[in-house]
Protein backbone atom coordinates (compact mmCIF):
# COMPACT_ATOMS: atom_id res chain seq x y z
CA UNK A 1 0.00 0.00 0.00
CA UNK A 2 1.54 3.31 -1.36
CA UNK A 3 0.27 6.73 -0.12
CA UNK A 4 -0.71 8.86 -2.91
CA UNK A 5 -0.68 12.70 -1.37
CA UNK A 6 -2.16 14.83 -4.56
CA UNK A 7 -5.22 12.82 -3.72
CA UNK A 8 -7.31 14.50 -1.15
CA UNK A 9 -9.93 11.78 -0.16
CA UNK A 10 -9.72 10.46 3.53
CA UNK A 11 -7.28 7.58 4.09
CA UNK A 12 -8.49 5.66 7.34
CA UNK A 13 -5.10 5.18 8.73
CA UNK A 14 -6.71 3.76 12.15
CA UNK A 15 -9.21 3.19 14.04
CA UNK A 16 -10.86 2.08 17.76
CA UNK A 17 -14.30 1.02 18.89
CA UNK A 18 -14.68 0.62 22.35
CA UNK A 19 -18.00 -0.22 23.99
CA UNK A 20 -19.74 1.29 26.97
CA UNK A 21 -20.52 -1.58 29.19
CA UNK A 22 -23.04 0.49 31.31
CA UNK A 23 -25.23 1.32 28.33
CA UNK A 24 -24.61 -1.40 25.88
CA UNK A 25 -23.47 1.12 23.17
CA UNK A 26 -20.33 2.05 21.44
CA UNK A 27 -18.23 4.65 20.39
CA UNK A 28 -15.54 5.25 17.54
CA UNK A 29 -12.08 6.54 17.08
CA UNK A 30 -10.62 7.07 13.96
CA UNK A 31 -7.30 8.97 12.71
CA UNK A 32 -7.77 10.07 9.10
CA UNK A 33 -4.93 10.78 6.44
CA UNK A 34 -6.24 14.00 3.90
CA UNK A 35 -3.24 14.70 1.60
CA UNK A 36 -0.61 15.15 4.68
CA UNK A 37 -2.43 16.01 6.39
CA UNK A 38 -3.61 13.59 9.93
CA UNK A 39 -7.03 14.52 11.06
CA UNK A 40 -8.89 12.63 13.65
CA UNK A 41 -12.95 11.49 14.20
CA UNK A 42 -14.54 10.78 17.34
CA UNK A 43 -18.21 9.21 16.98
CA UNK A 44 -20.17 9.16 20.14
CA UNK A 45 -22.04 6.52 21.88
CA UNK A 46 -25.28 5.02 20.53
CA UNK A 47 -25.30 6.36 16.97
CA UNK A 48 -23.80 3.68 15.38
CA UNK A 49 -23.50 -0.59 16.34
CA UNK A 50 -20.27 -2.19 16.73
CA UNK A 51 -20.44 -3.45 13.19
CA UNK A 52 -20.96 -0.24 11.49
CA UNK A 53 -18.15 1.61 13.59
CA UNK A 54 -15.63 -1.43 12.43
CA UNK A 55 -16.61 -0.70 8.73
CA UNK A 56 -18.08 2.97 8.44
CA UNK A 57 -19.16 3.87 4.93
CA UNK A 58 -16.63 5.97 2.95
CA UNK A 59 -19.67 8.96 2.17
CA UNK A 60 -18.97 9.70 6.19
CA UNK A 61 -15.21 10.84 5.82
CA UNK A 62 -16.18 12.95 2.86
CA UNK A 63 -18.33 14.42 4.29
CA UNK A 64 -17.00 15.97 6.88
CA UNK A 65 -15.06 19.64 6.39
CA UNK A 66 -11.76 19.92 7.61
CA UNK A 67 -9.35 22.90 7.48
CA UNK A 68 -6.46 24.21 9.16
CA UNK A 69 -8.23 25.76 11.87
CA UNK A 70 -10.35 22.31 12.26
CA UNK A 71 -8.34 19.57 12.65
CA UNK A 72 -10.72 16.99 14.96
CA UNK A 73 -14.06 16.45 14.26
CA UNK A 74 -16.88 14.88 17.13
CA UNK A 75 -19.95 13.17 15.10
CA UNK A 76 -22.36 13.05 19.22
CA UNK A 77 -25.98 12.43 19.79
CA UNK A 78 -26.74 15.53 21.09
CA UNK A 79 -25.64 17.66 17.71
CA UNK A 80 -27.07 17.37 14.33
CA UNK A 81 -23.85 18.38 12.48
CA UNK A 82 -19.93 17.87 13.24
CA UNK A 83 -18.40 19.76 16.36
CA UNK A 84 -15.19 20.86 14.84
CA UNK A 85 -12.19 21.81 17.52
CA UNK A 86 -8.33 22.46 16.82
CA UNK A 87 -5.82 20.89 18.62
CA UNK A 88 -2.45 20.92 18.60
CA UNK A 89 -0.52 17.72 17.26
CA UNK A 90 0.75 16.23 20.84
CA UNK A 91 4.28 14.44 19.99
CA UNK A 92 7.14 12.19 22.01
CA UNK A 93 9.01 14.55 23.94
CA UNK A 94 12.37 12.35 23.90
CA UNK A 95 13.54 13.09 19.91
CA UNK A 96 17.66 12.23 21.08
CA UNK A 97 18.48 10.86 17.63
CA UNK A 98 20.09 13.59 15.21
CA UNK A 99 17.72 12.02 11.85
CA UNK A 100 14.18 13.18 11.14
CA UNK A 101 12.00 11.89 8.39
CA UNK A 102 8.84 13.65 7.20
CA UNK A 103 5.67 11.30 7.64
CA UNK A 104 4.88 12.28 4.00
CA UNK A 105 8.35 11.00 2.64
CA UNK A 106 7.37 7.69 3.78
CA UNK A 107 6.13 5.38 1.27
CA UNK A 108 4.16 2.44 3.45
CA UNK A 109 4.24 -1.15 1.98
CA UNK A 110 2.76 -3.22 4.54
CA UNK A 111 0.81 -2.65 7.98
CA UNK A 112 1.70 -5.42 10.40
CA UNK A 113 0.21 -4.06 13.48
CA UNK A 114 -2.12 -1.05 14.32
CA UNK A 115 1.35 1.18 15.00
CA UNK A 116 3.88 -0.96 13.27
CA UNK A 117 4.36 -0.76 9.43
CA UNK A 118 6.75 -1.82 6.59
CA UNK A 119 7.99 1.64 4.73
CA UNK A 120 10.08 3.12 1.98
CA UNK A 121 11.59 6.54 3.44
CA UNK A 122 12.17 8.89 0.82
CA UNK A 123 14.83 10.61 2.24
CA UNK A 124 18.41 10.99 1.40
CA UNK A 125 19.33 11.19 5.45
CA UNK A 126 18.67 7.32 5.01
CA UNK A 127 20.28 4.66 2.46
CA UNK A 128 17.59 3.34 0.47
CA UNK A 129 15.38 0.13 1.21
CA UNK A 130 12.69 -0.56 3.31
CA UNK A 131 12.85 0.12 7.12
CA UNK A 132 10.17 -0.81 10.32
CA UNK A 133 8.23 2.27 11.15
CA UNK A 134 6.29 2.96 14.41
CA UNK A 135 3.89 5.74 14.18
CA UNK A 136 1.38 6.86 16.87
CA UNK A 137 -2.12 7.74 15.24
CA UNK A 138 -3.60 8.38 18.68
CA UNK A 139 -2.69 10.47 21.55
CA UNK A 140 -3.57 7.78 24.03
CA UNK A 141 -0.25 5.91 22.60
CA UNK A 142 2.05 8.25 23.36
CA UNK A 143 3.20 7.21 26.46
CA UNK A 144 3.82 3.99 24.67
CA UNK A 145 5.67 5.32 22.04
CA UNK A 146 8.16 7.51 24.74
CA UNK A 147 8.43 4.29 26.40
CA UNK A 148 10.03 2.50 23.29
CA UNK A 149 11.91 5.84 22.15
CA UNK A 150 13.38 6.31 25.37
CA UNK A 151 14.40 2.02 25.48
CA UNK A 152 16.03 2.59 21.92
CA UNK A 153 18.06 5.53 23.44
CA UNK A 154 19.32 3.13 26.68
CA UNK A 155 20.37 0.64 24.89
CA UNK A 156 21.70 1.96 21.47
CA UNK A 157 25.32 0.36 21.98
CA UNK A 158 24.02 -2.86 23.22
CA UNK A 159 24.14 -4.72 19.75
CA UNK A 160 20.46 -6.32 21.28
CA UNK A 161 18.01 -4.22 19.36
CA UNK A 162 17.18 -2.98 16.04
CA UNK A 163 19.14 0.04 14.79
CA UNK A 164 17.05 2.71 15.56
CA UNK A 165 17.76 5.39 12.13
CA UNK A 166 15.78 8.19 13.34
CA UNK A 167 12.42 10.27 14.65
CA UNK A 168 9.01 10.35 12.09
CA UNK A 169 7.76 14.09 12.51
CA UNK A 170 4.52 15.37 11.32
CA UNK A 171 4.67 19.42 11.40
CA UNK A 172 6.58 19.33 13.54
CA UNK A 173 5.80 16.93 16.13
CA UNK A 174 7.69 13.57 16.57
CA UNK A 175 4.71 10.62 16.01
CA UNK A 176 7.51 7.52 15.89
CA UNK A 177 10.30 6.26 14.72
CA UNK A 178 11.73 4.02 12.59
CA UNK A 179 14.05 1.04 12.67
CA UNK A 180 16.40 -0.97 10.45
CA UNK A 181 14.45 -3.89 9.30
CA UNK A 182 16.23 -6.94 10.18
CA UNK A 183 15.57 -10.77 8.93
CA UNK A 184 15.76 -13.38 11.40
CA UNK A 185 13.57 -16.56 12.55
CA UNK A 186 12.30 -17.08 15.73
CA UNK A 187 14.32 -19.09 18.80
CA UNK A 188 14.36 -22.62 19.52
CA UNK A 189 15.77 -24.20 22.26
CA UNK A 190 19.50 -24.42 20.81
CA UNK A 191 19.34 -20.33 21.08
CA UNK A 192 18.46 -20.03 24.87
CA UNK A 193 22.01 -19.25 26.00
CA UNK A 194 22.29 -16.78 23.24
CA UNK A 195 18.78 -15.35 24.31
CA UNK A 196 19.87 -14.91 27.69
CA UNK A 197 23.26 -13.57 27.01
CA UNK A 198 20.65 -10.66 25.19
CA UNK A 199 18.38 -10.22 27.87
CA UNK A 200 21.64 -10.13 30.42
CA UNK A 201 22.86 -7.22 28.21
CA UNK A 202 19.65 -5.38 28.76
CA UNK A 203 19.63 -5.99 32.57
CA UNK A 204 23.89 -4.57 32.71
CA UNK A 205 22.07 -1.25 32.37
CA UNK A 206 18.99 -1.56 34.94
CA UNK A 207 17.05 -2.42 32.31
CA UNK A 208 13.75 -4.71 32.62
CA UNK A 209 12.12 -5.63 29.26
CA UNK A 210 8.46 -5.37 31.64
CA UNK A 211 6.72 -8.66 29.86
CA UNK A 212 9.26 -10.58 28.32
CA UNK A 213 7.69 -13.60 25.63
CA UNK A 214 9.96 -15.91 23.11
CA UNK A 215 8.14 -13.78 20.45
CA UNK A 216 10.48 -10.25 21.30
CA UNK A 217 13.35 -12.57 20.25
CA UNK A 218 14.60 -12.65 16.69
CA UNK A 219 17.77 -14.39 15.93
CA UNK A 220 19.38 -13.11 13.19
CA UNK A 221 22.51 -13.58 10.74
CA UNK A 222 24.42 -10.54 13.70
CA UNK A 223 22.83 -12.66 16.52
CA UNK A 224 19.73 -12.05 18.59
CA UNK A 225 17.82 -9.45 18.88
CA UNK A 226 15.35 -8.43 21.57
CA UNK A 227 12.01 -5.80 20.41
CA UNK A 228 9.04 -4.83 21.56
CA UNK A 229 9.79 -2.37 24.47
CA UNK A 230 6.36 -1.00 25.42
CA UNK A 231 6.38 -2.11 29.29
CA UNK A 232 10.53 -1.57 29.70
CA UNK A 233 11.41 0.05 33.01
CA UNK A 234 14.88 1.94 33.75
CA UNK A 235 15.96 1.57 37.05
CA UNK A 236 14.47 -1.90 37.62
CA UNK A 237 15.14 -3.09 41.25
CA UNK A 238 17.30 -6.83 41.18
CA UNK A 239 14.77 -8.85 42.53
CA UNK A 240 12.87 -8.44 39.27
CA UNK A 241 15.72 -8.89 36.77
CA UNK A 242 16.22 -11.53 38.39
CA UNK A 243 12.38 -13.13 38.05
CA UNK A 244 12.36 -11.89 34.15
CA UNK A 245 15.57 -13.98 33.45
CA UNK A 246 14.12 -16.73 35.58
CA UNK A 247 10.57 -16.03 32.82
CA UNK A 248 12.86 -16.45 30.12
CA UNK A 249 14.37 -19.71 31.10
CA UNK A 250 10.75 -21.42 32.22
CA UNK A 251 9.57 -20.49 28.48
CA UNK A 252 12.48 -22.89 27.20
CA UNK A 253 11.86 -25.11 29.46
CA UNK A 254 7.79 -25.14 28.45
CA UNK A 255 9.41 -25.28 24.57
CA UNK A 256 11.69 -27.82 25.24
CA UNK A 257 8.93 -30.34 26.97
CA UNK A 258 7.30 -29.45 23.81
CA UNK A 259 9.47 -32.01 22.06
CA UNK A 260 10.06 -30.36 18.79
CA UNK A 261 12.89 -27.97 19.56
CA UNK A 262 11.42 -25.03 17.88
CA UNK A 263 8.13 -23.01 18.24
CA UNK A 264 4.88 -24.49 16.48
CA UNK A 265 3.54 -21.40 16.25
CA UNK A 266 5.11 -18.38 16.29
CA UNK A 267 4.18 -15.03 18.21
CA UNK A 268 2.92 -11.75 16.94
CA UNK A 269 3.89 -8.42 18.62
CA UNK A 270 1.75 -6.15 20.17
CA UNK A 271 1.77 -3.46 21.56
CA UNK A 272 -0.39 -3.30 24.90
CA UNK A 273 -3.14 -0.93 24.79
CA UNK A 274 -3.38 1.80 27.53
CA UNK A 275 -6.36 2.76 29.09
CA UNK A 276 -7.93 5.66 26.76
CA UNK A 277 -7.89 9.18 27.44
CA UNK A 278 -11.65 10.55 27.41
CA UNK A 279 -12.05 14.29 25.57
CA UNK A 280 -14.61 16.23 27.33
CA UNK A 281 -17.13 18.19 24.77
CA UNK A 282 -19.02 21.04 25.93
Amino acid sequence: MSVNFTINRPLLLDAKVIEDEEEGTFEGFYCLQIGAKFRSLHIGSGLYTRETLLSPPPALFLELEYDRNRTEAAILRSSEIPIYFNSPLEGVSNSWHDTRVEYQNLEIVKQLTSTTFETIPHSDLLPPGAVFAKICFFYEWLDVMEQETRAYELLKDTGVTPRFLGHIHQHGSVIGFLLERVEGRPPSVQDQDACEAALQKVHELGVAHGYIKLSDFLVTGEGVKIIEFARFRENASRKSLRKESRRLRAMFSKLASQGTGKRTTPGTTTLIERPKKRRKYN
